[in-house]
């Protein structure tokens, strides 16, 4: 404001000065009217340097204002998340939601605090949820779902407005949760290591890439779900969905059972060294899947991996109870296969499959 001030008194002296000196050769009337055409040709030029300079002055002020702004929201943001995270701590379930709703709500307003939060959340539920086998087993048996809290912190962590490139790798290792629905979800790349979860709703949600090991993936339900390319070891598996597109995707180790998998694309789906017992395979594209392939580990609980120490080692996968009516079995391996407790087949389907002398069909087939 002062030099806005300073500006205008300096701009009238010299609309009054600059004009007598330009003229101070004339004479006569003439002096008195090139004086004031010279004055008028002044101002105009000084009243646009004056608006210029009003301009930059607003500009100026408004970034000031931004700034000001800025670190204010940043301040607010941070008290709040140190309200909420406060919040965690308390003994109320509801209480707790609340906290991990707000931490949601900035981890969607703020992509510079997103990542910290994920992180925060996540390691909530390694604290309040551990993967504790008993205690989820126990939870199931009694239908008694997750706590309100529990099941916030996951849901806001897959949810796709925050997921949506979002670096931060989404990691839902060493936990537990179960009656969650996770509608929409985004769990692309997710690694779930020791994860225990049951009866989960994923219609709509996407698992592509998502790297699941030593896991109980119990009673999950849904349809039109994306898990392509996938990897599941040494993980219990129990499921009914429909339309599950799990397009090359890896099963090692794996024990799956009383599971639907009705109308799934299981195209170059790999089975190794795992167990399918009661599995609904009906109308499923099974094209180059393989259910022959062998893996040169033993399943370790500790570490997901380990080279296969004994040379005896079962390593076939077991198929009791499949149901392939109507699947798709063009190009599918079913080398050294067993399929004596399946059903469904018929010698059109075995007949666009790979077979060797080792493959044992149903007895109605031979």
């Amino acid at each position: 404001m002062a030099f806005l001030l300073g500006a205008g008194i300096l701009a009238g002296l010299v609309l009054w000065w600059v004009p007598k000196w330009q003229v101070s050769r004339s004479r006569g009337d003439s002096r008195f009217t090139n004086e004031h055409e010279a004055r008028k040709v002044l101002a105009e030029i000084l009243g646009g340097g004056l608006l210029l300079a009003g301009v930059w002055a607003s500009i100026e002020n408004l970034k000031i204002s931004q700034q000001t702004l800025v670190t204010s929201q940043q301040g607010q943001r941070t008290e709040v998340m140190a309200k909420a995270v406060d919040r965690l701590n308390h003994d109320n379930e509801f209480t707790r939601m609340g906290a991990v709703m707000i931490l949601g709500q900035l981890a969607e307003q703020s992509a510079n605090d997103r990542g910290q939060v994920l992180k925060l959340l996540e390691a909530y539920l390694r604290a309040r949820s551990p993967s504790d086998l008993q205690s989820f087993t126990h939870a199931l048996g009694l239908e008694k779902p997750s706590s309100v809290d529990i099941a916030a912190a996951v849901q806001v962590l897959v949810r796709p407005i925050i997921r949506i490139n979002e670096s931060h790798p989404l990691i839902l290792s060493h936990i537990s949760f179960h009656d969650v629905d996770l509608h929409g979800a985004r769990l692309d790349g997710a690694k779930m290591w020791g994860t225990h979860m049951g009866k989960v709703g994923l219609t709509g949600a996407s698992l592509v890439g998502a790297d699941v090991r030593n896991s109980v993936v119990w009673m999950l339900y849904g349809e039109n779900t994306n898990a392509a390319s996938s990897t599941f070891i040494a993980t219990k598996i129990s499921a009914e969905v429909n339309k599950f597109n799990l397009t090359r995707a890896k099963f090692l180790g794996c024990t799956i059972e009383m599971t639907s998998l009705k109308n799934a694309n299981l195209q170059e789906a790999v089975f190794a060294t795992s167990r399918l017992i009661s599995v609904d395979l009906s109308h499923a594209n099974l094209r180059s899947a393989n259910f022959a392939a062998t893996v040169p580990f033993e399943i370790d609980p500790s570490t997901g991996l380990r080279m296969k120490a004994e040379p005896n080692l079962k390593t076939k996968t077991e198929l009791g109870g499949v149901n392939f009516t109507g699947a798709d079995l063009s190009g599918c391996d079913l080398r050294g296969v067993d399929l004596t407790k399946t059903s469904g087949l018929t010698r059109e389907q075995v007949s666009v499959a790979i077979q060797d002398a080792q493959t044992i069909l149903p007895q109605h087939l031979r």
